[in-house]
Order: structure tokens, then sequence, then C-alpha cells
């Protein structure tokens, strides 16, 4: 990795208190930084760091712009009916997007229609907007996926 990278990753990480992001292997890792970077992504701008670590998970090249619009800093829903999108894939991309949430609707940003107000909030980015609780909403996804021992 470069030197710009390195640099990346000193202050994304190194400099922080939190644990280390886990990655699935070097190319997951590589690809991560080098979007961050090309994308000209700050470690503050957590929606879009999330976004560019779920991408850089399953996307290589073509298909992390197929996903991502960097210049706009909008995410393209229509990559999820591109063929090479395996259901897996779908799945990481719809959480990818809804933890970006510029085009997931919110309860806040939804005018008149009670509905889809309601509906909204079953949406992931408000269901974990809780911050007293969130860690024991991902605790409960790993006991509920079998990762943590009761």
């Amino acid at each position: 990795m470069g030197n710009k990278i390195d640099n990346i990753i000193e202050e994304m990480l190194i400099k922080s208190e939190k644990p280390y992001c886990k990655f699935l292997d070097n190319t997951h890792k590589e690809f991560f930084y080098k979007q961050i970077e090309r994308c000209k992504i700050s470690p503050n701008e957590v929606d879009k760091v999330a976004l560019i670590y779920l991408l850089a998970l399953i996307c290589r090249g073509k298909t992390f712009d197929m996903c991502y619009d960097k210049d706009m800093q909008v995410v393209m829903t229509d990559a999820l009916d591109s063929g090479w999108v395996t259901s897996s894939c779908a799945r990481t991309i719809r959480l990818a997007f809804n933890l970006f949430c510029w085009n997931t609707p919110t309860a806040n940003n939804l005018n008149g229609d009670k509905a889809e107000r309601e509906k909204s909030m079953y949406y992931p980015i408000n269901i974990f907007d809780n911050r007293e609780y969130r860690e024991y909403f991902f605790e409960a996804i790993r006991i509920r996926f079998g990762d943590v021992r009761i």
C-alpha cells in the first residue's frame, strides 16, 4: 500500500481508541482504503465509510462504480438489478445503502404519507439510531446468528 493509504489508515484507525475494523482479507482491506482515498472521504463521514466498507466487501472496479457515484455522492439503486448481483451481494448492497441513507426514506423526510412514515420506522437506519441500546441490538444479532454463546 502507498504512503497516502498508510496515512489514511493512521488517521482512521491508529489514532482512534476504538478497536480496529475487521476485514474479510487483504483484498477487502486494500480496496476499502483505495476507495476511501479515491472518493476523498473523511473518517468523520461515517455514513460514507460504512457504505464503502460494505461495498468493498463485494465489489471490485466497475461493480463498485455501478453502486456508488463518487462525484454525485449518491448510491445507484439500479445496481441491484445487475446480472452480477447474487442474493448475498444484494443483501450487502441493501445494508450499505441503508447505512448510507441518502436514498433511503426516514420518518423525518417523508411528507404527509402516514403509512410510509410508519413503514420507514422499520428501516435499519431508524432502528439502529438508538445510542442507549445499540450495542445490545448488535449482540442480539450475534445471538440470532449463533455467533455468541449464552
